[in-house]
């Protein structure tokens, strides 16, 4: 019998043209970014990310990106945001 893995829960904070910001819940036991595959696959299927970047406020309340490339993940950027706002400040200077 296989156990069923937990998922990463998050709240949508922001969803604009160019980028969705998303927050850890507290205590729902699996992290964004222990589950990041499975994250981006799901915010891909819901909102179509193409163009997209993907950012995130991890459980110690730091802004990082979820790398992607057309919806499937590949690795982590750290931004080390205090705010969403610094972390969106970062995202447009790279732009």
């Amino acid at each position: 019998m296989e156990l069923e893995r937990p998922l990463a829960q998050y709240s949508v904070k922001l969803v604009r043209r160019d980028v969705i910001a998303i927050v850890d819940v507290d205590g729902s036991g699996i992290t964004i970014t222990n589950d990041a595959e499975r994250v981006v696959a799901e915010l891909a299927h819901l909102y179509g990310l193409r163009d997209r970047r993907v950012i995130y406020r991890d459980t110690l309340g730091k802004w990082d990106e979820l790398l992607h490339r057309e919806g499937v993940f590949v690795g982590f950027a750290l931004l080390h945001g205090e705010t969403l706002e610094d972390a969106l400040r970062q995202l447009a200077a790279d732009a």
